[in-house]
């Protein structure tokens, strides 16, 4: 589980006879929502920021806008990068690893949603 700023938690939930599902919870509001279009949590690998932005192993989520895509550093493919935190200006920091298996770090941002960093 992560949580921001604003106390907001994102996790996932594995109900009984079920599949999991993605959650986000404010504890402040006592407000509750299931998210079946986020990305599970990937264990120690991701984040929540105050904007309601996730990033979960590699995708990138912003849930007010419902819109989701994968963080794919130039040169890799899908499944290298791991994001491994997000922060208030929508920026994202992880890893990826190359053909010879040495691991990198990345910034990088959505496109249109921050700027100064390498787009995604």
């Amino acid at each position: 589980m992560f949580i921001d700023g604003d106390a907001d938690v994102y996790g996932v939930q594995y109900p009984p006879n079920s599949s999991q599902s993605a959650f986000l919870y404010n504890p402040i509001s006592a407000a509750y929502t299931i998210m079946a279009q986020a990305p599970a949590a990937g264990g120690a690998f991701g984040g929540v920021n105050d904007s309601l932005q996730i990033v979960s192993l590699n995708i990138f989520y912003d849930f007010p806008a419902k819109k989701q895509i994968t963080i794919k550093p130039p040169g890799t493919y899908d499944s290298e990068a791991t994001a491994n935190g997000v922060n208030d200006y929508a920026e994202i920091v992880g890893t990826w690893t190359d053909s010879s298996f040495v691991t990198h770090a990345f910034l990088a941002c959505p496109t249109g949603f921050a700027s100064g960093c390498p787009a995604l």
